[in-house]
């Protein structure tokens, strides 16, 4: 079955366009460079094949150079979504485990139209994604998607290293795990390890404050006890896991959504903590520690918004027109299924999660943009624009959210990224754009053009795009 599935998504590589592609020319542009730098007007951006060769007022454009237009544009380096699942595309099940057939019929869905599922990045203005815990099927989807012009750049981990037997035991499509169960230093190695021969990106590991069979409603005093007894035996794993990962030249992404568990890993070395603070205020030891040893924040506050959003009936969804322009049909009649009388089971403190952003977007914090998408309402690809429109509300700068939708987000990957700028020598991942983001984050989603690797596309080419066979869906 595995190999039917390798086969199957072999067909979505297509050969590069920008291999025989003449130069480009963005001319005449308002350029917001990633860098949080003032804006700058009059400027040319030079492309030949999937390369930035030239940024300026004076560069000299070569003949037979195909000339864009963008006097009265802006230009942005093209998003970069710290936190995604491929394998899901926001879709609403009900009772999400790994054996209802809905859910495998849904991750088999995605698999057949895999070109279409990572077209709906690109129709975002989304050119690289990271997939924060997949099957390892998704290496081989990550592999072809570098050859594919209509998809997104994907760096992936492959399987989790999780500390929670519940996610360990879900699979998906063809019993395919999505976590290694690693409660032990001797289980997170043998993890790692196994991990290695698929040459995952970075290694995504859960520290997860919880246990199977406990009590959501025990008393706050009570559960602070238990979150501090589970961090205390869980660490060593986790710690000799991120030491291993440090030591094979990859960084170390890591699940968390309480203040005690974001204390801990960041003590342990986390390069990243892939979700924000949920349940407490932050406090000056967490933000000293996230600065002094250079932590990134990966917020996620639409993933808690939107999951109150589905799980509460009746649903009361405030998707963004650029949402509902990529999202399938089957997509957005999913919600329909939401069962009368339903709650969320795990509510969010959303007031405490936008206070904690602002609390350490100002004390210097690196904020990385990420949607956590794919979980129910979260929609694949376009999900970042209610994502940055949050952080906004929260009390960041339009400047700060793009760049950390941008540069913060490429550095995830690695130190030295050749993406997530405009700049010479860096890959043209670019989005012209018709209004200011600057002035309004909105603005983001008013794409003209998404550049990706060179290649040009209309975005209204993929408005409203649909799969083969979404009329059974």
């Amino acid at each position: 079955m595995i190999s039917t599935l390798f086969i199957f998504l072999s067909l979505i590589v297509i050969f590069p366009a920008w291999l025989l592609a003449a130069p480009t020319a963005i001319v005449g542009a308002r350029l917001i460079d990633g860098n949080g730098k003032k804006p700058r007007s009059g400027i040319t951006i030079l492309i030949e094949n999937d390369r930035i060769v030239s940024v300026g007022n004076k560069v000299k454009v070569p003949k037979n150079t195909k000339i864009i237009d963008a006097r009265n544009k802006f230009v942005v380096p093209g998003l970069v979504d710290a936190h995604v699942h491929v394998m899901g595309d926001g879709s609403y099940i009900d009772n999400m485990v790994s054996d209802n057939p809905k859910v495998r019929e849904a991750m088999e869905r995605i698999i057949r139209q895999a070109p279409y599922q990572l077209s709906r990045y690109l129709c975002a203005g989304v050119t690289r994604a990271l997939d924060i815990g997949a099957p390892n099927v998704m290496f081989k989807l990550r592999d072809d998607s570098r050859n594919n012009p209509r998809s997104p750049t994907i760096y992936t981990s492959g399987l989790m290293v999780s500390t929670l037997p519940s996610i360990y035991n879900i699979t998906m499509p063809h019993d395919m795990p999505i976590a290694y169960l690693s409660r032990t230093s001797e289980q997170a190695l043998n993890a790692i390890e196994s991990l290695i021969p698929y040459r995952p990106d970075f290694i995504k590991f859960q520290l997860i404050a919880w246990d199977d069979g406990l009590d959501p409603n025990m008393p706050p005093d009570e559960l602070l006890k238990v979150q501090k007894g589970l961090i205390e035996k869980y660490s060593p794993a986790i710690s000799t896991g991120i030491t291993a990962t440090h030591r094979r030249g990859m960084k170390a992404l890591v699940h968390a959504m309480e203040l005690a568990t974001h204390k801990a890993v960041a003590k342990l070395g986390a390069d990243a903590i892939m979700h924000g603070v949920f349940d407490l205020p932050v406090d000056q030891e967490l933000i000293n520690i996230l600065k002094q040893k250079s932590v990134t924040y990966v917020p996620t506050i639409s993933v808690a918004d939107r999951m109150e959003q589905v799980m509460n009936y009746p649903p009361h969804l405030d998707f963004l027109p650029i949402e509902k322009e990529c999202a399938s049909v089957g997509t957005l009649n999913s919600f329909k299924d939401v069962p009368k009388g339903s709650k969320n089971p795990v509510p969010f403190d959303l007031k405490i999660a936008r206070q904690n952003l602002k609390a350490l977007s100002d004390a210097g914090v690196k904020i990385a943009m990420g949607t956590d998408s794919g979980n129910f309402g979260v929609l694949a690809g376009a999900s970042v624009h209610k994502e940055m429109l949050e952080m906004v509300n929260a009390g960041m700068s339009p400047m700060q959210v793009i760049v950390s939708a941008t540069k913060n987000a490429a550095d995830l990957v690695t130190d030295k990224p050749d993406f997530g700028t405009i700049e010479a020598g860096k890959k043209a991942d670019i989005l012209v754009l018709d209004a200011d983001p600057v002035k309004d984050i909105g603005n983001l989603a008013k794409i003209k053009l998404v550049i990706k690797n060179g290649n040009v596309f209309e975005r209204s080419e993929f408005v409203n795009e649909r799969p083969s066979g979404y009329e059974s869906q």
